[in-house]
């Protein structure tokens, strides 16, 4: 009887690890190859960083990145989630917290210049680029804050998936923006739709 319920006990381990491997999320990236882009690979995220300087009049900033199918994701393992999609924030990190968070919401949330001219375009197949987004963005509103570092929301427009290019003209030298501690980057992110 003990060799029955040990044989049941191995057999009944051996099938709940073998369905544990078939439902987790998966670590493997078919898209291992296609660099940079946001990434969502089992349980971690890779967001794509890239400095800026928002406050140099004139300073342009180019960047192509990305967008992969993505694994949906499973509650519990089971029940299947929404995919994630790719956000695109400003990311204020503040060194010392010397600034003052609000001060800082405030500053990109009530400026009355324009900041950025922010374009988004889609590389087709045959390398032409389809303008999806352009806009003069005079402030942010207000993503959430996160390890010292807040983020402002720029868009959200990419539906497909491809190649896409960023092009930012600065269009601001306001004193506001050049407080000592602050940088500035393009923060590109998986977050899932609800």
């Amino acid at each position: 009887m003990k060799k029955i319920l040990l044989l049941i006990g191995i057999l009944l381990g051996i099938g709940g690890t073998w369905l544990y491997q078939w439902m987790k999320p998966s670590s493997y990236d078919p898209y291992f190859f296609l660099n940079p882009k946001p990434n969502y690979i089992g349980d971690k995220t890779y967001s794509i960083e890239k400095d800026i300087n928002l406050f140099k009049k004139g300073e342009t900033f180019d960047f192509i990145f990305w967008d992969t199918p993505q694994q949906k994701p499973k509650i519990l393992y089971l029940f299947p989630a929404s995919s994630p999609s790719p956000h695109i924030l400003l990311k204020v990190k503040n060194e010392d917290l010397k600034n003052g968070i609000d001060s800082i919401i405030d500053t990109l949330k009530e400026n009355k210049n324009p900041i950025i001219n922010f374009e988004l375009y889609k590389i087709r197949n045959d390398l032409t680029e389809e303008l999806i987004e352009r806009k003069t963005m005079i402030n942010f509103d207000f993503y959430t804050i996160e390890n010292e570092s807040l983020f402002f929301y720029i868009t959200d427009q990419i539906k497909q998936y491809g190649q896409y290019r960023i092009h930012i003209n600065m269009l601001n030298d306001d004193n506001e923006l050049k407080k000592n501690d602050l940088t500035y980057s393009i923060y590109i992110e998986q977050r899932f739709l609800k």
